[in-house]
């Protein structure tokens, strides 16, 4: 049975990954899960996360919300996933009855983090409040009074409050403002255009790099002067050179060696994803994550597609797709400064060429839209049920590659 699986990040106050919250759709045949058999889902979602694709993959060593119902809570089912990795997210159908509550405790014994998800001002879950570490609020659902009156009500207990469905910088200012301590939703992906506040120089020279690299005719003796004159930037050259992943018999020593050893595409790579880690600095470093899963899955879905000459500038379109909100400036105007050919300029403004598609594709899958997800496999001729593997894959390539050098 082939699982799909998105995840979205869930931020703590100073805009660190806390969490995701791993979201599934199992089968190729159906554009989205339907609710018919939430227990059957949740069951799905267990399976595929021990067995199949595994905690570490999927999250990187971050802690992975799941949902549970009422059935799964009951049948003790929680109780198998790893206590410090897992936090189990009660949906908000789930009845706090005798049976539930006693599932609660027991998960609470061994050690697990409990959330209650959509809670809302009025609702008759008292006693499951005595027990949970974390409860959810709807930013949508909820009024501005009433978001904060839950703080209010819920902090004093000693409860987290994580803000989900935050979609605006807006949103994530309030929800900051009013005391939540986690936040969940698509505000990281808008842009913030910060009026009267200019790029700072070392974020202009790393996009000077990022343009230089991506030239035609770039020159790569002038890119090895820059290295070597950069002493971070020649540690993280050999580092990353030097890992156990690349299995040289001889360990990389000088910068023209790992220059030679990359190859054009590979130096270009490479140095692309170090500008970008680094010009996100002071922003979540779930951006730069995103933007590197994304340009692996792209350059991945343009070599299924047949466009093998074009699976770099796949790769770029993928990496550049969040540098609007990476530099605080609009979008056009930064791929205006940019050596990048036209299609991709406009697939990264939102037309549907090819390219742009596979833009759309990635995207889509990320915020787990089954059924955008579909229509996009279908005009892209690839097949459906192929896409969970190449997405896994994508994710694995980031955290064994740019995880760890924007760690470092």
């Amino acid at each position: 049975m082939d699982v799909f699986v998105a995840r979205q990040p869930i931020f703590d106050r100073v805009r660190r990954t806390y969490a995701y919250e791993l979201l599934f759709r199992s089968g190729a045949s159906s554009s989205a899960y339907d609710g018919a058999d939430a227990d059957q889902a949740s069951l799905r979602v267990l399976d595929a996360t021990l067995s199949v694709l595994g905690l570490q993959t999927l999250t990187g060593g971050k802690r992975a919300f799941i949902n549970f119902t009422r059935d799964t809570l009951v049948n003790g089912y929680a109780s198998i996933m790893p206590k410090n990795s897992v936090v189990v997210e009660i949906l908000e159908n789930v009845p706090p009855d005798d049976e539930v509550m006693e599932a609660c405790r027991n998960l609470k014994d061994t050690g697990h983090l409990l959330a209650l998800d959509d809670f809302v001002l009025g609702t008759s879950y008292e006693e499951l409040l005595e027990m949970v570490d974390i409860v959810k609020v709807d930013f949508m659902q909820n009024s501005r009074d009433d978001q904060a009156r839950l703080v209010d009500r819920l902090r004093p207990r000693g409860i987290k409050l994580l803000a989900e469905k935050v979609e605006t910088p807006d949103d994530f200012s309030h929800a900051l403002d009013a005391g939540y301590h986690y936040f969940q939703g698509y505000f990281f992906e808008e842009p913030v255009v910060l009026s009267g506040k200019d790029v700072s120089a070392s974020k202009l020279s790393l996009l000077n790099l990022l343009r230089e690299i991506n030239k035609p005719d770039a020159d790569f003796h002038r890119i090895e002067a820059v290295i070597k004159r950069e002493v971070a930037l020649t540690y993280k050259l050999l580092s990353y050179m030097n890992r156990t992943a690349f299995a040289f018999r001889r360990k990389v020593q000088t910068v023209q060696q790992a220059l030679m050893m990359l190859g054009e595409i590979g130096v270009k790579k490479w140095m692309s994803m170090v500008a970008l880690t680094d010009m996100g600095v002071d922003k979540p470093f779930e951006l730069v994550v995103t933007s590197v899963v994304r340009a692996k899955f792209c350059e991945s879905m343009a070599l299924r597609i047949g466009f093998d000459e074009r699976a770099h500038d796949a790769f770029l379109m993928g990496l550049l797709s969040l540098i609007d909100t990476l530099l605080g400036r609009p979008l056009p105007e930064l791929l205006g400064s940019l050596p990048i050919t036209e299609d991709v300029r406009q697939a990264l403004l939102g037309d549907d060429n090819a390219l742009g598609n596979v833009h759309h594709l990635a995207v889509a899958y990320e915020k787990g839209d089954w059924a955008e997800v579909s229509r996009l496999s279908a005009a892209l001729g690839v097949s459906e049920a192929a896409i969970p593997e190449i997405y896994l894959k994508a994710i694995e390539w980031g955290n064994s590659t740019v995880v760890m050098d924007g760690a470092g």
